[in-house]
Order: C-alpha cells, then sequence, then structure tokens
C-alpha cells in the first residue's frame, strides 16, 4: 500500500480549484474593465503587444508548481523504515 509521510499537505490541494476559480472571475473582470475603455477592435490596435496565452501559460505553470510542491511535501513513506542492522566488522 502507498503511504505519505506527511499527508496533512494532501488537503492543500482542495485550494488547486479555487485557484482555478479566482483565475476565472478576475479574467472576466479584466475583460469588463477593458470593455469599458472601448470596443476590442480598438484596444488591439492601440496595445498591439498584449498576448491572450502568457497569462494562461503563467497561471498554469504555477498552478503545476503548487501541486508539484505540495506532493512533494507529503512525500512517500516507502523506504522510510529505519534500518536497524548493526555494522559487523569494520
Amino acid at each position: 500500500m502507498f503511504h505519505f509521510a506527511n499527508p496533512e499537505y494532501l488537503y492543500g490541494l482542495i485550494v488547486l480549484p479555487l485557484l482555478v476559480l479566482l483565475y476565472i472571475y478576475t479574467s472576466f473582470q479584466r475583460v469588463n474593465k477593458e470593455l469599458r475603455w472601448g470596443s476590442r477592435k480598438m484596444l488591439k490596435s492601440l496595445v498591439p503587444g498584449i498576448s491572450v496565452w502568457r497569462p494562461l501559460t503563467k497561471f498554469t505553470l504555477l498552478l503545476s508548481a503548487f501541486s508539484v510542491v505540495l506532493c512533494d511535501a507529503c512525500s512517500s513513506a516507502a523506504g522510510s523504515a529505519a534500518d536497524n542492522k548493526g555494522k559487523i566488522g569494520y
């Protein structure tokens, strides 16, 4: 059976869906704020270098890193039993 040394850190994975919902909410808020300034076509001509994929990629990498850190903090307990055999000889 697979055991974790610190399973309490797995509760941190509950935060991931909340972060996704927060990202979706803030992205809709950002789009609404941009549309208050003008149409998308006009904004695209005013700010030609803005990226659509960069914030999404950045957020995806952040979520991946957070989940890897949490899983690493739990660390597998496989092989963590202490070896009680004493050294014989030199």
